[in-house]
């Protein structure tokens, strides 16, 4: 039988002994010419890129156990703050979403996952947001990519000092929040470490490190039923940022490791239009505007096989100027994880 069948068998049947595992695998063991020597032939090849890496052992290496079972809850949110003027007139706001929560449950085998996710408030249709979000973080390099379409958004504006409430389906955004990092230290320090625990650190290290920022998406603001003088404004938006920053892992007594990074990146590439009644707008660029991706993680090793971890990222982009619109986006994601090993 091949690992990836008894892996299956594993998630299925977890109190399945190793001596019962191992008769089954003789059992069902297939000629080299079958399908299942196949797949143990690419997962040989997985294993063995798995475990080959250019990195220094004293300070990172892999997990002794192939497979990964991870529970995990995430809270998620982000926010709008705006000041500056439209068409002459004052303006400023403050819109932030409703907490989003999500249960889900991963599995990893080799450094490779899926997860699956529920949110309690779609169930119930109380939550029309949609998201999605992807990462890949490796030792030399990585990315994440989160994506929120929502109209959950409320708060308050002032358009010539007159305040007005918005509630939800006034604002909405569909907006894509891209970060990539190259780590010049890659041989001691490890993202992967803090952030999917696809390595152990094994000793303190940081890294300086190249980053590479984009926003991309709409945002939408439909035109005030309370105040006709609020415009209906749509801004389309595309942000490219280079830059870098420094990331360090911290490892304590008893298991304990901390990780903390900022990337901030300036914007060296602004596409952005607003449209303003229709009437088409360009959006001023100044100099600097920034992408910043800043995370946070604590890491704790109960044993070998299970751990504890808490993670926060953040996404900042600030466009704009204050004569015409000073714009601040920021989207975080906390995620709270029991993993176990085996």
């Amino acid at each position: 039988m091949s690992r990836f069948t008894l892996f299956l068998t594993l998630l299925l049947v977890p109190v399945l002994s190793m001596a019962q595992a191992d008769k089954l695998l003789r059992k069902l063991r297939m000629d080299s010419t079958s399908f299942g020597h196949k797949v143990m032939l690419a997962d040989s090849i997985l294993t063995r890129s798995y475990n080959k890496g250019n990195y220094d052992t004293t300070y990172i290496r892999r997990p002794r156990h192939p497979f990964t079972v991870k529970v995990r809850y995430n809270v998620s949110g982000s926010g709008i703050y705006t000041k500056g003027q439209i068409e002459g007139h004052d303006y400023r706001s403050r819109l932030t979403t409703s907490y989003q929560n999500t249960a889900s449950l991963a599995f990893a085998y080799r450094g490779i996952a899926v997860a699956f996710a529920v949110n309690p408030a779609k169930l119930f249709g109380k939550d029309k947001s949609k998201s999605f979000n992807f990462t890949l973080y490796a030792n030399r390099y990585g990315m994440d990519l989160a994506y929120q379409d929502s109209r959950q958004y409320s708060g308050w504006g002032e358009y010539d000092g007159v305040r007005e409430t918005f509630t939800t389906d006034i604002v909405r955004t569909r907006l894509t929040d891209m970060n990539a990092y190259y780590a010049f230290n890659y041989r001691k320090f490890s993202y992967p470490a803090a952030l999917t625990q696809s390595y152990i650190q094994q000793r303190s290290a940081g890294s300086w490190l190249l980053a590479l920022s984009c926003l991309n998406g709409n945002m939408e603001m439909s035109k005030s039923e309370v105040d006709d003088r609020v415009p209906e404004v749509n801004m389309r938006l595309l942000d490219i940022g280079v830059g870098g920053g420094y990331g360090y892992n911290l490892c304590l007594p008893h298991r304990w490791m901390i990780h903390a990074s900022v990337l901030p990146t300036i914007i060296v590439g602004p596409f952005n239009k607003m449209t303003v009644e229709g009437e088409k707008h360009h959006i001023k660029y100044s100099f600097p505007e920034f992408i910043v991706t800043e995370r946070l993680s604590f890491l704790h090793y109960i044993n070998d096989r299970n751990f504890l971890n808490l993670t926060f990222v953040n996404y900042s982009t600030i466009q704009g100027n204050y004569k015409n619109i000073r714009n601040v986006h920021n989207k975080w994601r906390l995620r709270v994880c029991y993993g176990m090993r085996f």
